[in-house]
């Protein structure tokens, strides 16, 4: 599993449109300080959460296929074993 993380840990796995919406909504929400504001700003929140965790387990699932492909079968022995010699 620490080899799998190590491999899909790129900018790739946050959508960007989603991050920028949530930071919109809390802008909107420190101006207005009203309670609506706040509702849209977690709402916002739940939503950006729910797209950024599909995004990592369809990542994963990249990764994981690339575990079985001889292509990449050194890379992932050359980051196991750097994270054998981080542990010592």
């Amino acid at each position: 599993m620490g080899v799998l993380t190590c491999l899909c840990r790129g900018g790739e796995t946050q959508p960007e449109g989603s991050t920028r919406e949530k930071k919109k909504k809390c802008g909107n929400w420190k101006r207005e300080n009203s309670t609506e504001a706040w509702k849209e700003y977690k709402k916002s929140i739940q939503n950006t959460r729910i797209v950024i965790s599909s995004a990592k387990k369809k990542k994963q699932k990249e990764c994981a296929c690339d575990l079985n492909d001889s292509k990449y079968q050194n890379e992932i022995f050359q980051i196991a074993k750097q994270i054998v010699k981080d542990m010592t």
